[in-house]
């Protein structure tokens, strides 16, 4: 049975997934650390850094549900093999050759040792480590099965504690003191707390909309906001970013609790044929949506040019329209429909 509040997370997830990535190319690169559009710009992308995560939740919900048919592990990987594993390479090899092309049309030239370095931590293209560490996700997911089989509701949500805490110590000690990159094949090692939470909370009584979960999703929000401001001005910008990683100690919580109010979404958001189709699409508009940001920023249309709250929300769902065609398009190409 098909869920009306999934439907619209993921509908509201992609656009946050825009939103932050539209950020990137704006604001937060190009104006000083406290000035008005600066802490615009950084709060709506502490506000929207639940995106991805939310997906993650999505997928343990989705396929971690008991009431699914049992399966042997190799069905379970032929099913979603081709699903995931062609996006995959197609979609590494293309932005590998958009930034060898763009670095030759820059007069840069992008190392060959870059690039590989960039493909064994899952970086091909900055939003591409998602893909990497959804695979590794997959590969465990039959054993993960069959571990729930045997846990407890209580054993359960340690489990998830657990691995949400571990995560987010890591997290903190290596984007603030090792920086070290990840190996593509363990990104999803920090996801799993995500992944298995999803099943955990997917499954409770939905009820309505919590107002005191939503002023707590909006305080976790604005200590994210500060605490990019704190460490940016203390340290540099490149320590505050930590605030924005979803493993962060603020982003994790505030993460779970807009899962949870994802889950009184019960009536479409918009018409119900729209949600349907753009939920359908958000792994295509996910794949494709960084190369509508960077030519529309080529053309110069960056979210400070005009009022920053206005041009974030504006671009972004241009993003997102322009994303979505070009995955309708794409899927009538003959060879290439696998490729989203």
């Amino acid at each position: 049975m098909r869920l009306a509040w999934i439907d619209n997370a993921k509908v509201l997830a992609i656009l946050a997934v825009i939103i932050i990535h539209m950020l990137a190319w704006g604001i937060l690169d190009n104006e000083t650390a406290g000035t008005g559009a600066w802490w615009i710009a950084n709060f709506v992308n502490s506000s929207a850094r639940w995106g991805a995560a939310v997906f993650v939740m999505i997928s343990g919900k989705l396929l971690l549900d008991p009431s699914k048919k049992e399966e042997s592990v190799l069905d379970f990987y032929r099913k979603r093999a081709r699903r995931i594993l062609i996006p995959l390479i197609f979609w590494t090899i293309f932005y590998l050759s958009w930034q060898v092309a763009r670095g030759v049309s820059l007069g840069q030239p992008v190392p060959l040792a870059t690039l590989f370095e960039q493909l064994i931590t899952g970086l091909p293209y900055y939003h591409m480590w998602f893909m990497y560490m959804i695979v590794g996700i997959y590969i465990f997911t039959p054993f993960i099965r069959k571990l729930l089989q045997v846990l407890t509701q209580r054993e359960l949500l340690w489990l998830c504690i657990l691995l949400l805490l571990f995560s987010c110590i890591h997290t903190l000690a290596n984007d603030l003191y090792f920086k070290n990159q990840e190996l593509a094949s363990n990104l999803f090692l920090s996801y799993l707390g995500y992944f298995i939470t999803g099943h955990l909370l997917g499954n409770r009584v939905e009820k309505e909309r919590d107002r005191r979960l939503l002023l707590l999703a909006l305080m976790l929000a604005a200590a994210t906001a500060v605490g990019v401001y704190l460490l940016t001005i203390n340290i540099n910008a490149w320590a505050g970013r930590y605030f924005y990683d979803l493993r962060s100690f603020t982003v994790v919580p505030m993460s779970i609790i807009v899962y949870m109010l994802l889950q009184s979404l019960r009536k479409p958001i918009l018409p119900q044929q729209l949600v349907e189709e753009i939920s359908s699409q958000t792994l295509g508009i996910y794949l494709i949506h960084p190369a509508w940001i960077n030519i529309i920023g080529f053309l110069g249309l960056q979210v400070f040019v005009l009022d920053p709250l206005f041009s974030i929300l504006l671009l972004s769902l241009l993003v997102l329209f322009l994303s979505y065609l070009t995955t309708k398009l794409i899927q009538k190409i003959p060879y290439l429909q696998q490729v989203i």
